[in-house]
């Protein structure tokens, strides 16, 4: 239904007006389309930070501000979490989602440049680029430095960079950059097929040392199906107390 106005004429006791009836009838009907489907609970004013929309099947969102340029709009609790989507602008431009117990920011900075969240990544169909955004670090002599995010991952390309100190080296600090591509087919368990067993080419290793630092193998973890990249140091590499990583990745996932 299209808004009811009242007549209110054109200067005041013209008599050309609605009627005290009519113009009542006006209000009833603009109130009977405003609470079909539900009950307008809660209206936001200065006193108040929030708002409970009960109409139309909506759900309800509690919305609270604490800084001044931020909102912040809390979901319902599941279980014993809450869900919560932020955008605050009082420095940088900050968006929080997920529970309130773990969230997840995505920073845009005065600067313009976006950061995720730790491990975060940028999704697109069936193609998923993922950054590291703190350090892997190696303490030993090997371990897994890279992990799929899911069991659906059928091609991957990675950027490894590798710095360690080497200790005795009157240099220092060391760097390896190299490329690899894995691939497999894409089956995590037996149930859809022959286990997809990864296969990986590394290339284009890069090194300031006097020799390669680390050297790559690829592996399917047995039990979260994952596929994984393990590091392994080299003799030029195990004087240092650690190797820290950073890694760029582009996985695709398997059609199946």
């Amino acid at each position: 239904m299209a808004r009811l106005n009242i007549n209110l004429g054109t200067t005041a006791n013209d008599r050309t007006g609605d009627p005290l009836r009519t113009a009542f009838e006006k209000v009833n009907q603009n109130f009977i389309e405003l609470y079909a489907g539900g009950a307008l609970e809660n209206q936001l004013t200065n006193g108040s930070k929030t708002v409970t929309l009960n109409a139309n099947g909506l759900t309800t969102f509690p919305v609270f501000n604490t800084d001044p340029g931020s909102l912040f709009i809390q979901g319902p609790e599941i279980g014993s979490e809450t869900s919560l989507i932020g955008i605050s602008a009082k420095d940088n431009v900050i968006i929080t989602s997920n529970i309130l117990t773990s969230p997840k920011v995505w920073d845009f900075g005065t600067d313009g440049k976006l950061t995720l969240p730790t491990g975060g990544s940028i999704q697109q169909n069936f193609v998923e680029t993922k950054v590291t955004q703190s350090n892997i670090i190696l303490n030993a002599s090997s371990g897994v430095i890279w992990t799929a995010t899911h069991v659906g991952v059928s091609g991957v390309k990675l950027i490894i960079q590798a710095e360690i100190d080497e200790t005795g080296d009157a240099t220092g600090w060391h760097s390896q950059v190299c490329e690899a591509i894995v691939a497999s087919r894409g089956y995590a368990t037996s149930a859809s097929g022959p286990l997809g067993d990864p296969q990986m080419t590394v290339y284009g290793v890069t090194h300031t040392s006097t020799g390669p630092l680390i050297t790559f193998t690829v592996q399917r973890d047995p039990i979260t199906k994952l596929i994984e990249v393990v590091g392994t140091r080299t003799a030029t590499a195990l004087s240092s107390a650690r190797v820290d990583f950073r890694i760029h990745s582009v996985q695709m996932s398997t059609s199946d």
